[in-house]
């Protein structure tokens, strides 16, 4: 994708004469820093050319420092884990609140950090509560969160939501959990991704 996306905009400025190589965003460096997956090892900010593609650098990141984040995340009771996931919320909201586009083009270890964390103590939540089987409208409620984040344009709030729904329906008694494991919608789920990073190409 990256690869296409630079030859788009090479055709783009001799087509159009945008003069767009060279510029901020579409140096060499940065084109360089893409392709080795490292555009978003710093800690916020437009990640250069496919800029989309700052989420598979911060995914190659959370893998290679995993270790890391199970070592600050050990096994612990819920009250601790849900302390330690209110500080990452936390942190996750300062990274909005100085960021003029909210979550959405802080692509770096800034808003990699506080996410994966968090993915990491819902596990941990699971781990400590062995006798909970789940609740019914887990699901419900979660997506509610999330769509008065959306209403409210509160990125943090819409992690705290997405966070609870993966909870919700990593149990089999949450009313969704079927519902969202139809084959056919499982399938769009895991293609999605190829439409998300292209989506920059035909601009």
């Amino acid at each position: 994708c990256l690869l296409v996306f630079a030859a788009a905009v090479m055709l783009r400025d001799v087509v159009l004469h945008t003069n767009v190589v060279g510029t901020a965003d579409y140096t060499a460096s940065k084109f360089v820093s893409g392709l080795l997956l490292l555009s978003a090892w710093r800690y916020a900010g437009a990640a250069g050319w496919n800029d989309v593609g700052w989420s598979v650098s911060a995914e190659w990141f959370a893998y290679v420092c995993f270790p890391l984040f199970v070592l600050a995340a050990p096994r612990m009771n819920k009250a601790r884990i849900l302390l330690m996931a209110g500080c990452a919320l936390a942190m996750l909201a300062m990274v909005e609140a100085t960021s003029p586009e909210h979550l959405s083009v802080s692509g770096g270890v800034a808003r990699l950090l506080p996410e994966f964390m968090l993915g990491v103590l819902l596990c941990r939540l699971r781990e400590a509560m062995p006798d909970y089987d789940g609740c019914v409208l887990g699901a419900v409620i979660s997506l509610l969160v999330c769509a008065i984040a959306v209403w409210l344009a509160v990125d943090t709030l819409f992690v705290a939501g997405a966070g609870g729904l993966i909870f919700s329906l990593s149990y089999e008694k949450d009313a969704l959990t079927r519902v969202l494991s139809v084959g056919a919608l499982v399938f769009l789920g895991e293609v999605s991704y190829c439409i998300y990073i292209v989506q920059r190409i035909p601009q």
